[in-house]
């Protein structure tokens, strides 16, 4: 019964975040995905990301992934090619799931300036990839940023990209971007 009153009153949350969300929008016209500010953070598709880095460094980061080191890769983002850059697992709990079920979709921190300072992709320095672990639905994170920026609070943005490592196909992943002191 407890359990019942939960899930509805969850529905009933989630369902007065979206008409929130919607009718805080009516009216408007998202211009986002024409906004030159919002490169590399798109609304409007899924954007292809490959990291390549050499095997042995992703057989070493599978195997230790909560040594949460950084290797070298090279990051294809939408074509653009964007070399020697950090990435690394990054996350608590959904690190510590993905590794105890085995598999390699676990969260990425990328630095793109950890190399070279001067490297960014759209003045971004930094992107998270996260796994959506505890969210099948990928739309909980997004949607509670969104909810946030029409409120006026300072909100890291937010795209939807599919994710490769080498010849590894790690599927869909939320990009958010790092907050930091520029934020």
């Amino acid at each position: 019964m407890v359990t019942k009153r939960l899930y509805q009153g969850t529905g009933l949350l989630l369902a007065g975040l979206l008409l929130i969300t919607g009718l805080a929008g009516c009216g408007q016209i998202s211009t986002q995905a024409e906004d030159e500010d919002s490169a590399p953070f798109y609304d409007d598709r899924v954007v292809t990301v490959r990291l390549v880095m050499d095997e042995d460094d992703w057989e070493y980061m599978q195997q230790n992934a909560r040594a949460e080191e950084y290797a070298m890769a090279d990051l294809w983002y939408d074509g653009e090619l964007i070399p020697n850059v950090a990435v690394r697992p990054k996350g608590n709990s959904s690190l510590n799931s993905a590794v105890s079920s085995g598999t390699a979709r676990f969260s990425l921190k990328v630095d793109l300036n950890f190399f070279n300072s001067a490297r960014n992709l759209d003045g971004v320095k930094k992107l998270n990839f996260n796994n959506g672990w505890s969210d099948p639905t990928f739309i909980r994170e997004t949607l509670a940023y969104e909810l946030f920026e029409q409120m006026g609070i300072p909100t890291p943005r937010t795209s939807f990209v599919d994710l490769w490592i080498n010849d590894t196909h790690l599927g869909l992943y939320t990009m958010v971007e790092q907050i930091a002191r520029p934020f």
